[in-house]
């Protein structure tokens, strides 16, 4: 008996010459019902008969299936058993070329290079895990097993902090313990003694109460970054408390083995000072924007302090005017600015090369062409229904404003409230599920975010604000919020980049028949803040 299998068809066309053509309208009609009531289900079980070991995993480039000339009557049996022979053909081709085809990842390996996969491209694969819960169960299975691979993977984060980032987000404060312990000669003891001794002077010296849990994830996601295995648990002591200190705007008087956090203070202050101080100088702006998205880029915190020190001392050169001279106010002194320019020209070199050696990094190599494809499977694709409120939505809960975002804290906070939208308090807030979301919300599908909490008061306004979009649509009166979550929020999906806009390709169900009577319009969507249009193929 065959065991059905995560059959992916990236792109599928059907074509057929009409004897007919007064009754094409009709017959287009008819294969259309066909293809979803019968042939959908028919592809599935020959591709089950055929591919039916679990470990071997096949990709096919390109499969041509012709019928020949068919009636409306025979064409669904001509379709399976031509399906079957065809495919029969491409597996038992010579074994080179069979190997071609196939690609077998072992069982062993699949959760391994399912975290590497969700490190570099914030999803989970096409072909395995798929939810968070998933990922780290797999994970406990992982650190067990403590292999060579994972060892490296580990040392291998800080090669980029978005790795450093994704990995401490979705670890259990157990497994970030074990993480370490595999990295570094700790006993747990030591360890949580560590961890006790830095929350409480973090609690003590902050004037609010942090989390522990975010205390703990700023103190992991900094060994990450950090990692020597020459340092002592002192010496990362310090390490961890001053840069926790620069984030979280406290007093740490021992000397730090990093000044990076203070000098990025001095030039993000000094950038804010010029950009208020010359609003109207379009000049003064394009320097200081340039120097602003200099320091945010991700290869920035691997510059060395001197060169920061060197930049600083550069714009605080820039403020030495005659307070009376309104002229000289409004330029940039020339003199000056070669400084400045020497500055910018030895810390863009040092990010070149950062950049390049970003390129080969261990995670990025161990991403095969077997992985990666032209297209993103997506879960929670009914969230298109509701773009028409977004805006709506989003100003209510203060997150946008002249509809723009206010900040990328607000962007991030936008996320939160879509992924409870789709999935309540029934499962936790994880990125690889945030893939169209990302794109909702201005957002690169890739691109690593932060965790922002939602409080009781806005879930109560996010399930209000459904409450009144299901009443809206016809047929959806009687369904609960959980019932419209299931029924349309969370449906399967292939988003892909055609043409310069985004396409979304979402499974239909019979229920679907009801969106046809939906009065507002969710095939095309362009938000404000989106990047490109989403072009939504959704029939109902």
């Amino acid at each position: 008996m065959s065991v059905t299998q995560n059959h992916i068809i990236n792109k599928q066309i059907v074509e057929f010459q009409i004897s007919e053509a007064n009754y094409s309208l009709d017959i287009q009609n008819t294969i259309s019902k066909l293809y979803h009531d019968q042939w959908k289900s028919i592809i599935n079980t020959v591709l089950d008969d055929q591919f039916e070991n679990p470990n071997v995993h096949y990709q096919i480039d390109r499969l041509t299936i012709d019928l020949g000339e068919v009636t409306l009557k025979n064409i669904t049996g001509k379709l399976s058993k031509q399906m079957t022979a065809v495919l029969n053909q491409v597996i038992h081709k010579e074994e080179i070329q069979a190997e071609e085809v196939k690609h077998t990842i072992p069982a062993e390996v699949k959760p391994l290079q399912a975290l590497i996969y969700f490190l570099e491209k914030g999803r989970m694969p096409w072909w395995g895990i798929r939810t968070k819960t998933e990922l780290t169960a797999e994970l406990d299975v992982i650190l067990q097993k403590t292999s060579t691979e994972l060892k490296q993977l580990l040392v291998k984060l800080k090669e980029n902090r978005t790795y450093v980032q994704r990995y401490v987000q979705i670890c259990s404060k157990e497994q970030l313990r074990n993480s370490i312990q595999i990295i570094l000669d700790l006993s747990k003891g030591e360890l949580l003694n560590f961890e006790n001794d830095v929350v409480a002077i973090v609690k003590q010296k902050t004037s609010k109460q942090s989390k522990e849990k975010n205390i703990l994830e700023i103190v992991y996601s900094i060994l990450f970054q950090e990692l020597d295995t020459q340092l002592s648990l002192k010496q990362y002591k310090k390490i961890v408390l001053s840069n926790i200190a620069s984030k979280l705007s406290f007093s740490f008087k021992e000397e730090s083995k990093h000044e990076y956090y203070k000098e990025i203070k001095h030039i993000d202050d000094l950038i804010q000072k010029y950009q208020k101080l010359h609003t109207e100088n379009n000049k003064w702006q394009e320097l200081l924007s340039y120097i602003f998205t200099l320091i945010q880029g991700d290869n920035f915190e691997k510059i060395p302090v001197l060169a920061l020190n060197g930049l600083r001392k550069g714009l605080e050169n820039l403020d030495t005017y005659e307070e009376n001279d309104f002229d000289t106010k409004e330029k940039i002194k020339t003199e000056k600015l070669v400084y400045l320019t020497k500055q910018l020209v030895t810390l863009q070199k040092t990010i070149q090369k950062n950049e390049i050696n970003e390129k080969t990094t261990f995670i990025k190599s161990r991403i095969s062409a077997f992985d990666s494809t032209d297209f993103i499977s997506v879960e929670n694709s009914g969230l298109v229904l509701l773009c028409a409120f977004l805006p709506q939505l989003f100003k209510h809960l203060k997150l946008t404003e002249d509809r723009a975002f206010l900040d990328l804290t607000s962007a991030y906070k936008a996320l939160a409230v879509l992924h409870f939208v789709c999935y309540g308090d029934n499962i936790s807030f994880f990125e690889g599920q945030l893939s169209l979301i990302k794109i909702l919300c201005g957002l690169d599908a890739e691109e690593s975010i932060e965790i922002q909490e939602l409080s009781t008061q806005e879930k109560t306004i996010i399930e209000d604000f459904l409450a009144v979009v299901i009443a809206q649509g016809e047929s959806w009166g009687k369904l609960s919020i959980d019932g419209f979550r299931a029924s349309y929020l969370l449906r399967q999906a292939s988003l892909k980049i055609r043409d310069n806009h985004w396409q979304l390709q979402i499974e239909t169900k019979t229920h679907d028949i009801v969106l046809n009577k939906i009065p507002w319009n969710f095939k095309i969507i362009k938000l404000p803040w989106m990047k490109r249009v989403l072009m939504v193929e959704w029939n109902g």
